[in-house]
């Protein structure tokens, strides 16, 4: 799972994970490559931040499929609920043979939700 966040404030990142993941994260910093692990009781999860990947927008990253979400696009919901700000996600997978255009992302905001052209 991977959503990009319209902030580049490290805390509200850290705040958010650490409401749904039962182990407070420990963060290594390199550069503007934040890397953890968290917890979610059964499973350890790598996750990668990388703040103002593109435009303002920071990149989370979760190198696993024991997250609390199904998808990208519930994840970034997830996190504009609580949080409050713009997030965006990929429309499709990335998996091989796709036939979705790769630059068509989904842009979810507080009241609404819209398919994007973002390169």
């Amino acid at each position: 799972i991977e959503i990009y966040v319209k902030t580049k404030n490290e805390d509200k990142i850290k705040d958010w994970l650490e409401a749904h993941f039962k182990q407070t994260i420990t963060l290594s910093k390199n550069g503007g490559l934040l890397s953890a692990k968290l917890s979610n009781n059964e499973h350890n999860i790598p996750v990668n931040i990388m703040l103002n990947a593109q435009g303002g927008f920071s990149s989370i990253w979760f190198d696993s499929p024991h997250t609390n979400w199904a998808d990208d696009l519930s994840c970034a919901q997830q996190f504009v609920s609580d949080v409050g700000i713009m997030a965006r996600c990929i429309k499709s997978s990335w998996l091989e043979g796709e036939t979705e255009d790769p630059d068509c992302w989904l842009q979810i905001g507080k009241s609404e939700t819209k398919e994007i052209i973002w390169k």
